[in-house]
Parts: C-alpha cells; structure tokens; sequence
C-alpha cells in the first residue's frame, strides 16, 4: 500500500473481520478519505484507525456490524463525515464519539438502533447533518440533542417514536429541516418547537396524529409544512397555520377531515397561499385533502364547500381573535 495515499476504497469485498490493527498503518498519516462500505465486515478491531489524524471521511456503511467498542474513532481527531448506515447495531456506545468535534455529517440510518443515550452527541458542536432514520427508536430523551447547536438538517423519519415532549428539541437553535414521517406518532406537547427558531421545513405525513394542541405550530419562519396521511379531523384555525406567513407550501391530504366550521377558514386560507404562488414550477402551495364526514360531503375537497352560517361565524371570530397569548418566540 503507497505510503502517500490520500484516498482508499475497498467497498464491495469481503473482508469480514480479517481487517488487522496495522492494515493501513503505513497510510494513516495521509490518508484523507477510507470507503469501507458493503465489504461483509463483522468487526473492527481496537486501533484499527490508529494515526488518522487527517481522515476526513469515513464509510462503514452496509457492513454487518454489530457492536463498535467505544474507543474506534478515538485516533479520528479531525474527520468531518462518518456513515454507519445499514449495520445491525441497535445501540451504540454513549461516548463513542467524544474526539470528533470537527464532525459534519453523521449517517446513522437504518442500523436498527432503539435507544440514544442522552449524551451520545455531546460535544458535536459543529455536526450540521444528522441521520437516524429508519431505527427502531421508540423515545427521545430530554436534551438528546442539547450540544448540536449547529445542527441544519435531523432526519427522524421511519422510527417508532409515539410522543414528542416539551424540550427534547432543546439546544437545535440553527435547525432548518426536521423530518419527522412516517411513523406511529400520536401526540406533540404545544411547546416542542419553542427552541428552533429557524426552522422552515417540517414533515409530520404518515404518522397517527389526531389533534394539534393550539400554538404547536407557530414556527413563523416555517416555508414548507406537511401533516398529510394523519387522522386528524381537523387543523386548529387559532393560532396555528393562519399565522405562518412565510408558509409557502401545506399538505393535508388523507386526513378523515370533519368538514364543519372549524375547517371553513382553510378556503380563505387557500385563496391566501394561491395569491402568494408567484412560480408555476413549485408545487401548488395547498394539498388540502377531502371531507370524510358529514355523509353528504364525504369525498368533496375540503375548501370546495359552501355555508354561509360558516361564512358569518368566521368574520365574527376574526374581530376578536388573538395569538398574543400563544407566542412563545
């Protein structure tokens, strides 16, 4: 092996657990790029990084791995991206990755994993792109994600997390994208959103969300919304999507919608986002869904209905309405 190399890839063999020690002793102290991935690995061997200290990125993905011992990235003091994504791990040592505070990207998807340890991720000050989709992660911890102050993008989506509690998002005050689809979530405590201040693009899909707590959405940055695929009968009018006035796309279609008045004001809502629709090339702004009851409107697009009760209810709400009192920013 050349002394002088900057990049290894060795992805598509078989290398089980034949990786010795001092396989790449000779590299390490170039060596800026290693592609492990889909080569049938088993086990990494303590040291087996040993004088990396200039590794930028690092793929482990597609192995067979199962355990990592807490110290294999110890010698990794400047590597900005590490894929474990598609390895059997199910729980990863909680400080396995104390000596990675240059770290940008973390890939952790689909590894089967159940639990986070509260400080798995601390000391990740610069991680901008965190992966864990596809797991088998039932809860998140309070301040799970409290040092990731420069997080830009968390990708959730394909767990079994049901609740989402007040503060579990605390610290992720940079976070733009949150993905959170398709899983078995059910209940959002109002306030979970306080701490990310800029988020524009939030995928709630495929869940099992039945209601939404008045002031759980009042993210004003928020561009881009998704709560299709839910079993919601309804969307809070008060102080919930009306007020996002950056929003320029909803979807809500496939939701078993009551349309009675608490849903009148989506037609106004939609006339709204349509004004806004200045480019034929983005997606139309609002999916809105259909009536699943009463009988009658069953199947009718939710903002395609007419009354005119619903009509005088609205402009007298309007004239007393007020948010002040839900505004947690």
């Amino acid at each position: 092996m050349g002394v002088h190399a900057t990049e290894i890839d060795l992805q598509g063999n078989n290398l089980t657990d034949f990786i010795m020690p001092k396989a790449f002793f000779g590299a390490s102290k170039y060596l800026m790029s290693l592609n492990l991935a889909w080569s049938n690995i088993t086990s990494l061997r303590n040291r087996v990084f040993r004088g990396m200290l200039n590794l930028r990125n690092l793929t482990l993905a597609e192995n067979r791995l199962r355990h990592l011992s807490p110290y294999i990235f110890q010698d990794l003091r400047s590597v900005e991206k590490i894929s474990l994504a598609g390895n059997p791990l199910h729980e990863l040592p909680s400080a396995i990755f104390r000596y990675q505070a240059n770290l940008r990207e973390l890939d952790l998807g689909y590894c089967s994993i159940t639990w986070i340890p509260w400080h798995l991720f601390s000391g990740l000050w610069n991680l901008q792109t965190l992966d864990l989709r596809g797991n088998s992660i039932q809860s998140l911890a309070l301040y799970t994600f409290g040092d990731l102050m420069s997080l830009h993008t968390l990708q959730l989506s394909h767990n079994r997390i049901r609740r989402l509690q007040s503060g579990v998002f605390k610290g992720l005050r940079n976070l733009q994208v949150l993905k959170l689809e398709e899983g078995p979530l059910e209940d959002i405590d109002y306030d979970v959103f306080r701490d990310t201040k800029h988020l524009v693009d939030l995928d709630l899909g495929d869940n099992r969300l039945t209601t939404l707590r008045v002031g759980t959405l009042l993210i004003p940055p928020l561009t881009h919304l998704r709560l299709d695929g839910n079993a919601l009968r309804s969307v809070p009018h008060e102080c919930t999507v009306q007020e996002l006035v950056n929003l320029e796309f909803l979807n809500l279609r496939e939701n078993p919608f009551m349309c009675d008045c608490s849903l009148f004001w989506l037609k106004e809502y939609e006339r709204k986002l349509m004004r806004r629709w200045d480019d034929p090339t983005k997606p139309i702004p609002l999916v809105p869904g259909t009536c699943h009851a009463p009988a009658h409107l069953k199947g009718v697009v939710v903002t395609r209905w007419l009354d005119l009760d619903c009509l005088k209810r609205q402009h007298q709400k309007r004239a007393i309405h007020s948010c002040h009192r839900f505004w947690y920013w």
